[in-house]
């Protein structure tokens, strides 16, 4: 269960830094994260192009 003192803990965070909660993690879990394992750009890819063209 989030509890006011978790809330308001948030703002302090660093960046890669997370407070994981959820019904099955008995207590708030704070975790560093990692980078990405992928590299991706941010955008989204053209699926056509990359697949080739479906149904042909």
């Amino acid at each position: 269960m989030l509890t006011k003192a978790d809330i308001d803990e948030l703002p302090s965070l660093s960046t890669g830094e997370a407070l994981i909660t959820g019904r099955s993690i008995p207590a708030p879990l704070l975790v560093k994260v990692g980078t990405k394992a992928l590299v991706h750009g941010g955008q989204s890819p053209e699926v056509v192009k990359e697949w080739g063209v479906f149904g042909g």
